[in-house]
């Protein structure tokens, strides 16, 4: 059976994980296979000091994790729906997007880790259908709605699992069609992706345990663990 741990305080960003002693202590004690970083959503975006401090968090959380043995990997998350309007007075999803992956591709290669990219999975279905890449939001236009969160589970699942997306057979809550169509899109955007080579020692989990390390904007359920942990029971 798979261990899957979430610790997603609302606002948080990977800095303040690296002086949280519950983050370090559980990073350190758990055993984990795998641990996923994902930083608050606009911070990577903000070149700058914002992303000098992105930078910073994720050097720090690396040298512990890299310590335990556990495999570390990247959460490349989506573009807001408008882009970051707040930061980038005319900004649009394919900037935002833009400035995401250049931020955690910048990590993932000075570190030598995973990128599980979500953030170009989300584009390629704005590609195809962009009425569908519009539902992957939830109302505010930046949290993902359960569409963006299956998407989400789906590339991060196939990454961790080195799966084939279009193989997998659980849909959650969404049509078979519409579950097929995104799978479809998981698996184009992990054959365009250069994710950083796994340092020797390292291995795909079977069913072991992850724990998921994120700093979320709100405390709205980014990526709903059930449908995490519902796909890696079927791993």
């Amino acid at each position: 059976m798979t261990t899957v741990e979430f610790i997603t305080p609302g606002g948080t960003q990977l800095i303040k994980h690296l002086n949280n002693p519950r983050t370090v202590n559980t990073i350190i004690n758990g055993k984990w296979d795998v641990v996923v970083f994902q930083e608050q959503s606009q911070t990577p975006a903000c070149p700058g000091p914002l992303r000098k401090l992105f930078l910073k968090g994720i050097r720090g959380l690396h040298a512990i994790t890299d310590k335990t043995g556990s495999r570390i990997m990247l959460f490349n998350t989506w573009g807001y729906l408008g882009g970051d309007k707040r930061n980038f007075k005319d900004d649009t999803y394919t900037e935002m997007q833009k400035r995401l992956n250049h931020g955690y591709g910048t990590a993932a290669k000075e570190l030598d880790v995973e990128l599980a990219p979500v953030g170009d999975a989300f584009g390629e279905v704005k590609k195809i259908n962009h009425q569908l890449w519009s539902q992957l939001y939830a109302r505010d236009g930046s949290h993902p709605s359960r569409t963006g969160a299956y998407l989400a589970a789906v590339v991060i699942y196939a990454r961790m699992f080195d799966a084939v997306p279009k193989k997998i057979s659980f849909n959650d809550s969404l049509s078979a069609s519409i579950a097929a169509k995104l799978r479809a899109t998981a698996s184009e955007a992990l054959r365009s992706g250069n994710p950083a080579p796994r340092q020797d020692g390292q291995h795909r989990p079977k069913t072991d345990s992850q724990l998921i390390l994120r700093a979320r904007k709100s405390i709205r359920t980014l990526t709903p663990p059930s449908v995490l942990e519902q796909e890696w029971r079927e791993a």
